[in-house]
């Protein structure tokens, strides 16, 4: 989304998002009589594709984490996160304004629980991740929402923590990983069933919230399950709801 530049001076290009699309964009900007500004919600940058690891795993959730992010040479840091726009202006929820003359939008899927929260502290995160992993490896019976590749690897993870649990993956269509040739699909039965992970399909878990206390869960058929956790291990849209320009899904 760009405007026209409201002055002589360096063009301004705020970046919001400080995951690895955004440091790279901005790394990729930077030092070309450029103002270039990178806004993420969160001081330390997790990697995403260890997620499900690291929530079965959260002894090794550091190994996942940089301390904090380090900008690239010649690019304005800020912590915040971005609550609205308009066409030449960023504001953020700590009601700083930063002024665009171009803005990227680079702040990914919306996938609770498998990434940080907006301006989530480090604290909070590891104490959330934490709680979650100490109940997996607990739990009698873990139902998992989803059938693609975050909620079959997820599935796979909490098998490998928690041997006698009942692992239960509901997706809404007619197979996990529906995309899979055939060959494919014949090698992912297999194993699920070598895991002992049971897969109900064509039906969605009316509960979007993750949970790692009892509770009884309900299904789009109006069946039930009870479930010691049940996580959402799917995407919830783009995360850029914000921005006005996307659905309340951020589509």
């Amino acid at each position: 989304n760009s405007a026209h530049p409201t002055s002589a001076a360096m063009p301004k290009i705020v970046i919001v998002g400080g995951g690895y699309s955004g440091i790279t964009t901005a790394k990729g900007l930077a030092g070309k009589d450029r103002d270039v500004t990178l806004v993420s919600s969160t001081p330390y940058l997790e990697w995403g594709i260890a997620a499900s690891y690291s929530l079965t795993h959260p002894e090794e959730l550091h190994k996942a984490v940089a301390g904090k992010i380090d900008p690239p040479k010649g690019v304005n840091l800020v912590i915040g996160t971005a609550v609205s726009m308009t066409d030449t202006e960023v504001l953020l929820d700590n009601q700083q304004v930063l002024p665009y003359d171009a803005l990227v939008i680079a702040t990914g899927l919306n996938i609770p629980l498998f990434r940080p929260r907006l301006g989530q502290s480090w604290a909070e995160r590891s104490k959330e991740v934490t709680e979650v992993g100490n109940a997996l490896r607990k739990a009698s019976t873990v139902v998992i929402a989803g059938g693609g590749p975050i909620a079959v690897e997820f599935a796979g993870d909490v098998r490998e923590v928690n041997p006698s649990a009942k692992v239960t993956l509901v997706c809404s269509g007619d197979r996990a990983l529906p995309y899979l040739n055939w060959e494919y699909r014949r090698k992912l039965d297999k194993m699920l069933k070598t895991l002992n992970i049971e897969v109900l399909t064509n039906e969605r878990v009316t509960d979007e919230e993750h949970s790692i206390t009892k509770k009884e869960l309900t299904l789009s058929s109006g069946k039930t399950l009870e479930a010691d956790c049940f996580i959402p291990a799917y995407t919830r849209g783009y995360g850029a709801g914000w921005t006005g320009l996307a659905d309340s899904s951020g589509k």
